[in-house]
């Protein structure tokens, strides 16, 4: 159920199937379940997760945003589906999204083929008060870069 409007009711699963269908103007079977908002996010993750493959930065990035939004790391372990108890991975991802500007990591995107270990060598760039100067130097070199190999 909807927590803003009586009567109406929240999707948790498929809501490409749900704008597909109101594209063809069909209608909608639905399977309606009270969940609170650790249980949603959980099955949106594992849907998500299932779905596609999230990269490395989409997981971390997935997982900062789970915690500023007030979720506990098991929570957010769980929607990864990383349920088996493996928070120190969940606090290496939400470290390395912390520390890169999310402009940065909007501008690289999801860059499925860097894993863990770039993304680390990135981040350092951004400790100790260094982000300013260093997050401008590298977003202008990325951007240069996308615009340069745009234009060729």
């Amino acid at each position: 159920p909807s927590p803003d409007r009586q009567g109406y009711f929240q999707v948790a699963y498929g809501h490409r199937r749900l704008r597909a269908c109101q594209i063809l103007e069909r209608p909608v079977k639905a399977i309606v379940r009270d969940l609170s908002d650790d249980e949603l996010v959980v099955a949106q993750g594992i849907e998500n997760t299932e779905r596609a493959n999230l990269s490395f930065i989409e997981q971390a990035f997935f997982a900062a945003t789970l915690k500023a939004r007030g979720f506990r790391r098991e929570t957010i372990a769980a929607a990864l589906g990383r349920a088996d108890g493996k928070l120190t991975y969940v606090s290496m991802l939400i470290g390395i999204a912390e520390q890169v500007p999310a402009e940065l990591i909007g501008r690289i995107g999801p860059a499925p083929s860097i894993g863990r270990p770039k993304w680390e060598k990135l981040a350092a760039h951004f400790k100790d008060g260094k982000a300013p100067a260093a997050a401008q130097a590298i977003i202008y070199k990325v951007t240069s870069t996308a615009v340069w190999a745009a234009a060729t």
